[in-house]
């Protein structure tokens, strides 16, 4: 065998004359083919002036000296070009792309776009390393998901539903917050200050969608002091003069409508509505988060005192199976004052409607009247405890039996509210 195996390079035969030469090919060979690193793999032809030792991968249709040698490494060694074909696997340095190249089926082509070299990989680390647990590993200030045409969606799955799917944040190594399904099909966010005593912040039920806080809900910082426990966020609603670019908060800012002041609601906050004008209440309004109370009062149109508003019900012009109502599903208590209420709706629902509530109601110089043909009532309870206290409370003859749902006509709301969930007075 007069060459290597896999380099072709030449062998000194025994008693061959003028082994240097021989020995000197051997060598200019590995100076070509070790840590390759071509100029560039485009040009059709050799350059007029190659740098010594410069090399170049001879691309299809070459001419000139590089005729017939497509996909062949030529060096430029002593004044002269040599030839070397590449082997399968064989790795060169583009540096006019800053890329590497990998010899693979007859061609040259970018190790970073050839698939096959990662494709089924059991581990891989950029910019870090990889392990049995973390198989793919990512160390870099932003991590990029994007869409291939229109949707993208990141899937995490689980084995079974007492199994954990879920991602971690950590501080230092130190887990501080999970989310996702931990140990059942019920979505949950968690937290933990120490990485040890976890606490579950929020859990959505998978059965129902209900959502449920374990820890409670704090409420943000109230308007005025916040030591006193009384302060109010006041909005003034003026029906007549008001405007719905206004705030709210003052007699000359006063808003003009129910879907302002729905806008205007915010989380843990306590309420007072002061009535500027008579009101038709035509819209539902739903609040879904806890407002810590609600206050609806008459006032005179320059807030000087009290006075008796009209507060007129009729059909809800946003919602079609509601009347203008106050659905309340995390509402604390409801205080209303010197208000006249007349329900001219034909909806079967109520004006106010508590769910999901642990609160009261209360009426200071409340009259209720009816002219509808729904059978629509003042009061309705879904699925928790209100307790009631009426002073001056006047009910018209034709609100009789439309006070609270479930009442009979003739019944004293102050002295018997029964539902099934047990609603009593104080």
């Amino acid at each position: 065998m007069e060459n290597s195996e896999n380099l072709k390079l030449p062998y000194i035969m025994p008693s061959q004359a003028q082994k240097h030469v021989t020995h000197n090919e051997a060598i200019r060979a590995l100076d070509a083919l070790v840590q390759i690193s071509v100029e560039n793999n485009e040009a059709l032809e050799p350059p007029v002036t190659p740098d010594a030792g410069s090399r170049y991968i001879v691309p299809e249709n070459a001419t000139g000296e590089w005729t017939d040698k497509s996909n062949q490494i030529a060096a430029y060694q002593d004044g002269a070009w040599a030839y070397f074909k590449p082997q399968t696997g064989w790795l060169a340095w583009l540096s006019s792309q800053n890329t590497l190249l990998v010899f693979k089926e007859g061609a040259w082509s970018p190790l970073t776009n050839d698939a096959s070299i990662v494709d089924e990989t059991d581990k891989l680390g950029i910019n870090t390393t990889a392990d049995d647990n973390s198989r793919l590993s990512v160390s870099a200030n932003n991590s990029l998901f994007t869409h291939d045409g229109t949707d993208h969606r990141i899937t995490v799955n689980k084995a079974q539903a007492a199994d954990t799917g879920s991602v971690i944040f950590q501080t230092n190594w130190s887990g501080r917050a999970e989310m996702g399904l931990a140990g059942s099909n019920d979505f949950s966010v968690k937290v933990t200050p120490d990485g040890e005593s976890w606490k579950n912040a929020l859990i959505v039920s998978a059965e129902n969608g209900k959502v449920d806080f374990p820890q409670g809900i704090i409420n943000p910082p109230l308007a005025g002091t916040p030591e006193n426990l009384n302060s109010m966020e006041i909005l003034y609603l003026d029906a007549v003069a008001g405007d719905d670019q206004n705030d709210g908060k003052t007699v000359a800012t006063a808003i003009k409508s129910l879907q302002r002041l729905e806008e205007l609601f915010f989380l843990g906050a306590r309420f007072q509505v002061r009535l500027l004008s008579d009101l038709v209440w035509d819209h539902a309004l739903l609040i879904n988060f806890p407002v810590a109370k609600l206050e609806i009062m008459g006032r005179k149109s320059d807030n000087s005192g009290y006075e008796q508003r009209s507060i007129r019900v009729v059909d809800s012009t946003n919602i079609s199976n509601y009347p203008g109502s106050l659905v309340m599903t995390c509402v604390s208590s409801i205080f209303l004052r010197s208000v006249d209420i007349s329900l001219e709706t034909s909806k079967g629902f109520a004006f106010l409607y508590f769910s999901s509530t642990m609160g009261y109601l209360r009426t200071y110089s409340l009259s209720l009247s009816r002219s509808g043909s729904g059978n629509c009532s003042f009061f309705a309870d879904g699925s928790s405890f209100v307790a009631s206290r009426h002073q001056l409370l006047s009910i018209d003859p034709s609100a009789e039996g439309y006070v609270a749902q479930g009442v009979p006509s003739g019944s004293d709301p102050n002295e018997m509210w029964q539902y099934t969930s047990n609603i009593t007075a104080f």
